[in-house]
């Protein structure tokens, strides 16, 4: 790529990156508004900002170095790339337009490592969240508690119910509960999912130009997100889903349409198998669910009242036992209406 064009689009990136060596990631998650960066491990934000212009035009650069070009519309609006001094800077850039962007372009561009650590460079800085709860599946719960508990605990929670179930409710009432301190992306093909996260990304997927929700996933994984959430899973995109959230994306939350808390694991194994590459086995995709969902909330309408109600609870075990899921459901006080 020509150090020149990088210069001309991206100097203040650079700029960046060259004085504060610390940074390993730049991310630009709309026009117009301050860039973040992690720097030394922890997020923060720079009075940096791009416009329409200059991420169109920078995006642009990075489509031709890896052999397309940017386009408005299809497969081409989503850029991933590389660029590579030979000198001071290794960089993995990804980035995406409008409308798949539901923001505007965003870009995210990872500094690799300028050297190799020995075992005697790492240590651990700190203790992973628990994911246990105490008392979960002894005590009788308020459901919003629960809830509450496991956001906290940061738990990934795939929704679960009939249409006009209130799925989309739930989603939104559990984002209004999450930290504003992580980094959170959402995929959805309609927007009606509500995030109080300042460091957030929004996808939209468009099937009819072929940037669908399994395409968005695939490239959410190099936004680096903590917490990935998915309006509403379909088709075979839970593939992508359950991998993404099985390997160190914790406080995700999905739905998609079920008759009960069991038949959602088995509609989404379901998918799964169909979105996975390869002759994937059910135990194969069982363990797999297994290690990425960690609750199910089902809703259900009562269609005489109108009423909304949280009638299921159920914590998945990590582990599956003669070929099944292992689900205990939790004691819940009544029945919560949304």
């Amino acid at each position: 790529m020509s150090a020149s064009l990088i210069r001309d689009y991206g100097v203040r990136i650079l700029q960046l990156l060259g004085e504060h060596p610390t940074i390993t990631e730049v991310m630009v998650n709309a026009p117009n508004e301050k860039i973040w960066v992690m720097d030394a491990g922890k997020p923060s934000q720079k009075d940096i900002m791009f416009d329409d212009k200059e991420m169109h035009a920078l995006l642009s650069v990075f489509a031709r170095e890896a052999g397309g070009e940017l386009a408005q519309q299809g497969k081409n609006a989503i850029v991933q790339s590389s660029y590579d001094d030979s000198a001071t800077l290794r960089l993995r850039i990804a980035g995406i337009v409008a409308p798949y962007g539901a923001d505007g372009g965003s870009i995210c561009i990872r500094r690799h490592a300028a050297k190799n650590f020995s075992l005697d460079d790492i240590a651990i800085a700190g203790t992973a969240q628990s994911k246990e709860i105490e008392h979960e599946l002894t005590k009788q719960w308020n459901a919003a508690d629960y809830i509450r508990a496991c956001i906290k605990a940061e738990r990934n929670i795939l929704i679960s119910g009939s249409t006009d179930s209130g799925k989309t409710t739930m989603i939104n009432a559990i984002l209004g509960e999450m930290p504003t301190n992580i980094r959170m992306l959402t995929i959805e093909d309609t927007l009606e999912l509500k995030s109080k996260t300042p460091n957030l990304i929004r996808f939209q997927s468009i099937d009819k130009d072929g940037v669908t929700t399994q395409e968005l996933l695939k490239l959410a994984l190099r936004y680096r997100p903590d917490a990935i959430v998915v309006g509403e899973v379909r088709g075979g995109e839970a593939y992508q889903l359950i991998e993404a959230w099985g390997t160190g994306h914790n406080g995700g939350v999905s739905s998609l349409h079920a008759n009960d808390a069991e038949h959602a694991l088995l509609r989404l194994q379901g998918l799964a198998l169909d979105g996975a590459p390869g002759n994937l086995s059910e135990t194969s995709a069982k363990i797999k669910i297994a290690a990425a969902v960690d609750n199910i909330i089902f809703l259900k309408k009562d269609h005489n009242t109108g009423q909304r109600r949280i009638t299921q609870i159920a914590r998945l075990n990590d582990k599956i036992c003669n070929g099944s899921f292992i689900l205990n459901f939790i004691h819940l006080k009544e029945n919560h209406s949304l």
